[in-house]
């Protein structure tokens, strides 16, 4: 008689309750961005030149949430990697990225990263990168850094 009562439990229809559409009310404020700096050592020089492509635009707030990159420089040199943000108007906040992989590939070593991270940016900047070796000897490097997260509309 029990099982009939636990049974009888079990087979009625499970009902929920939500409005459609379902959606985040966060995420409609969020607009996806992607770009990539690159990175040159001209023969001779221990910091690399980095043309920026991108500027935060006026009214937004800039999320960066994963960083990738690879570094090319001649065999046993190693590389040092700072990202510069200006975040609610300060820009002391120097973001030490590490690159840590190394693959050597003919005469070069790769330095190799991906990085999940939480950095912003204030509107009207630009996100900057100080890349260093630790020799100025050799040939020329080179390099790719790719940032993807999203754009905040500031009220």
């Amino acid at each position: 008689m029990l099982l009939l009562g636990i049974t009888t439990l079990f087979t009625g229809r499970a009902h929920a309750q939500f409005s459609a559409p379902i959606h985040d009310v966060d995420n409609g404020a969020r607009q996806p961005v992607h770009f990539s700096a690159l990175v040159t050592f001209a023969d001779g020089a221990a910091e690399a030149e980095v043309a920026n492509t991108f500027t935060v635009p006026a009214g937004k707030r800039l999320v960066i949430e994963t960083i990738t990159g690879e570094i090319f420089v001649p065999i046993g040199q190693q590389v040092r990697v700072k990202l510069v943000t200006i975040a609610a108007g300060n820009n002391s906040p120097n973001h030490s990225l590490l690159f840590n992989s190394n693959v050597t590939f003919g005469q070069q070593d790769i330095y190799i990263t991906t990085l999940p991270v939480r950095f912003y940016a204030d509107g009207a900047t630009q996100p900057f990168l100080e890349v260093q070796r630790n020799s100025s000897t050799g040939s020329s490097g080179t390099g790719e850094i790719t940032f993807s997260g999203y754009l905040v509309k500031l009220p």
